[in-house]
């Protein structure tokens, strides 16, 4: 049934409410996302070689990537604009239609229902309730699919399955013909909205998920609801989660609730504005109520990260000037770092593995850099592009002290030392000659991969990767064990200083353990562990997972007390059969299960589990299960 075309009353947040508005709480997930829209963001059409943007957002329609089943999907027409945004090098966006894009295969399913809303300006537009539990669970499946294909892939996706298109808005229920009371209705999108924005972020780790926002319903309860569920949205993601208005005229102020909401996270969260229309207005008779200059100048008073403008507008030359010398007033995004998350593959092929979310390659100093300011990134490049083809995580150990390349050793003043730790002789990193060597690899290393992957092991603190350090006796080093670990803590807040100048996006990760056996070590280990907790960016990691461990170790402990706002994981260490490294003193499943009750973000596990199809069920659960 088509019902008659009525208008909406957009209520506004009184002002008693306004003052209320809550800051942005902060976040119970580790890490900020990886990804974060800024600048100039075309809408639709073919800008990608237009100086003037920063990127392009694409409408994605439910029907178009499912038009046949609920296990079937066409990515064809997000993927080629993802190998546009690559080739380009700008960013990209998505806008989900869901309930007014609804698949024939749904609306046909017995017992959902098909509504109409009505528009002021144009026909009924046919759409299905979120709270519909078949619906529900269908688009939370779609969404599902969706983000995890894309995370870390695409710039922003702007949520849908909230309203009847992108935003928010949704019709009262005796204007579609529904027996249901307004409050009602309310507590039921309230409860749908909540369910589908979780969708979002359990799926998310890297690309931000944004929140187009209109008044739901009329009446006095929509603005309560519409703010709690933003406020729920914040607390529960933090930097994941962003909010837009898309109806920016030069009129636009904070007394509209979605603006203010905009101008409130804006300096915590991914903040932004779509044009309400081309400046010249449209079809529909919508204008901007103002010059092109007045409607940039509203948004920067709202603290707009991004705007979306038409691409009639992009392409015109005569607004080049304004809108280049327009895009430096932006609010900058709020500082982004990977969140790696998951399982990661120690070795083997985990590219195609279904069950796993990463994989944790390594990285040698006398490989990488063969001669001096000469580094040979390749191996690692390669995995790179393989991280991105299969949207894959990539997480890096880099090995250093005993790595060390000929021509350093061959340094005049560098002295090496044979150690029990292991066969390859190693250099102190508090070595004079060495240590600006050391800084420099790191240096190149980080300025190199940042971004590109989603956590650094950092090398340079142990005899290998972890910070594990052999006693000044053992290698014949006439040094008292207070000086020692003095000099140990020094070169190892030193070099986290360097990765933390130069890592901006990757978080880079101590692999922690009592560097070594004296009753100072384990002082020492934690007043270095302190100096990075200094740097956001900073995680921290365990090399030695069991299925017995607990925080009655000391770097368990520290992981689990710094487990919220920090990237933190372990290390399994052996596998199952025990054909690789040590004992798991019980099985794989209560190995895993220990790791995530100490707070792991992500767990390391080796070739011969990942790829053993006994443990796929198991495998593909904690993979989602830890984030």
């Amino acid at each position: 049934m088509v019902f008659k075309h009525g208008s909406r009353v957009f209520a506004l947040l009184a002002a008693a409410v306004l003052v209320t508005l809550l800051a942005p709480p902060l976040s119970t997930r580790a890490q900020a996302p990886g990804k974060s829209p800024h600048g100039l963001i075309q809408i639709g059409g073919d800008g990608w070689d237009n100086p003037v943007i920063d990127g392009l957002r694409i409408q994605v329609k439910w029907a178009d990537i499912q038009p046949d089943s609920d296990t079937q999907y066409d990515w064809s027409s997000i993927d080629e604009q993802v190998a546009n945004a690559q080739a380009y090098q700008k960013q990209l966006g998505l806008s989900l239609v869901i309930l007014s894009a609804a698949p024939q295969w749904l609306t046909d399913t017995p017992g959902v229902s098909i509504y109409w809303a009505p528009s002021q300006t144009g026909p009924s537009t046919p759409f299905v309730l979120p709270w519909d539990p078949v619906v529900q669970a269908k688009v939370i499946s779609f969404v599902t699919e969706l983000c995890q294909r894309y995370d870390g892939v695409v710039d922003y996706i702007v949520m849908g399955g909230l309203g009847v298109n992108t935003e928010t808005y949704m019709p009262d229920p005796d204007q579609i013909g529904l027996d249901m009371s307004l409050a009602d209705a309310v507590i039921a999108w309230t409860d749908s909205s909540n369910n589908i924005v979780d969708a979002y972020g359990n799926n998310l780790h890297s690309t931000p998920f944004i929140l187009s926002t209109a008044m739901p319903f009329s009446g006095d309860d929509a603005p309560t609801a519409l703010n709690e569920m933003v406020i729920r949205a914040a607390t529960n993601y933090g930097q994941h989660f962003g909010t837009m208005q898309s109806r920016l005229q030069a009129v636009s102020t904070t007394a509209d609730l979605s603006n203010a909401l905009v101008a409130d996270f804006s300096p915590t969260n991914p903040a932004g504005f779509q044009f309400l229309c081309p400046v010249a207005g449209d079809a529909d008779g919508h204008t901007l109520d103002g010059t092109l200059d007045d409607t940039l100048n509203a948004a920067l008073a709202l603290g707009a990260q991004w705007i979306e403008i038409y691409s009639e507008d992009a392409q015109n030359a005569d607004y080049a000037d304004v809108f280049g010398n327009f895009k430096p007033e932006l609010r900058p995004p709020p500082p982004t770092t990977k969140a790696p998350h998951g399982l990661y593959e120690i070795g083997g092929d985990a590219w195609t593995n279904p069950g796993i979310g990463g994989w944790r390659a390594e990285i040698k100093w006398d490989i990488a850099n063969p001669s001096d300011g000469v580094y040979d990134w390749a191996k690692i490049d390669g995995l790179v592009s393989n991280s991105v083809r299969y949207h894959k995580q990539l997480g890096l150990s880099v090995r250093i002290l005993s790595s060390v390349p000929t021509w350093v050793k061959n340094l005049p003043g560098v002295k090496m030392y044979t150690t029990p730790l292991g066969p390859d002789p190693m250099v102190l990193p508090w070595d004079a000659v060495a240590q600006p060597k050391i800084i420099a690899f790191i240096t190149a290393l980080c300025q190199h991969f940042d971004g590109k992957l989603d956590y650094v092991a950092m090398g340079g603190l142990g005899y290998k990767t972890e910070t594990y350090m052999p006693l000044p006796g053992d290698i014949g080093l006439n040094m008292p064990i207070a000086s020692y670990t003095t000099a140990w803590i020094n070169s190892c807040n030193k070099l986290i200083d360097i990765y933390n100048t130069y890592l901006k996006t990757s978080p880079f990760v101590i692999a922690g353990g009592v560097p070594f056996n004296d009753p100072g070590a384990a002082g020492a280990i934690t007043t270095v562990i302190n100096h990075g907790l200094l740097y956001p960016p900073f995680g921290i990691m365990q090399w030695g997972l069991k299925a017995t461990s607990t925080n009655g170790f000391l770097i368990n402990q520290l992981i689990q007390d710094n487990d919220t706002g920090r990237a933190t994981g372990f290390q399994l260490t052996g596998s199952s059969d025990g054909s690789v490294g040590g004992d798991l003193q019980g099985t794989l499943q209560e190995a895993l299960a220990a790791g995530n009750s100490l707070g792991a973000d992500w767990i390391e596990i080796y070739a011969v589990d990942a790829m053993n199809p006994i443990y796929a069920p198991l495998l593909a659960t904690y993979n989602k299960l830890l984030k």
